[in-house]
């Protein structure tokens, strides 16, 4: 039981390692998107942080991809929405809204600004924020 979002994402690092493949990546989006469509839903936009992957092993872009190709087995309509933790240092959030830019239209559908929000206002990450909107990338915080 937590406290606090910060002791409630600490829980994330055992389901992070335990993703942490590229196979398994895959299959995890494929059964999220397949439990999701016999749920009943139409569409699903599923959030994941691909930089969480990396001290695995995994570099994001093979997280991302590796996630979008799991989706796409599935026939429910679906897409990532690529998360910045605001916690991590600000390079990590700015890599993050670069690659939902990149893979924008292929399968990316957003980027969030996630993670503990006190002691890491949105503005510390306006830069990031201003670009990745300026690419077209819709924004959630």
């Amino acid at each position: 039981f937590a406290h606090s979002l910060e002791q409630y994402l600490k829980g994330f690092d055992l389901t992070v390692a335990a993703m942490a493949t590229p196979a398994a990546l895959e299959r995890v989006a494929f059964e999220a998107a397949e439990d999701a469509r016999l749920d009943g839903a139409v569409l699903a936009e599923f959030r994941i942080a691909p930089l969480l992957f990396e001290p695995h092993g995994i570099p994001a872009e093979a997280a991302v991809e590796a996630m979008l190709a799991g989706l796409a087995r599935s026939p429910l309509p679906s897409g990532l929405i690529l998360c910045g933790m605001r916690h991590q240092f600000d390079g990590q959030v700015e890599r993050t809204g670069e690659l939902a830019a990149r893979y924008l239209g292929r399968g990316v559908v957003g980027f969030d600004l996630a993670g503990p929000e006190a002691g890491f206002p949105p503005a510390r990450h306006a830069a990031t924020l201003a670009r990745v909107r300026e690419a077209g990338v819709p924004i959630t915080l």
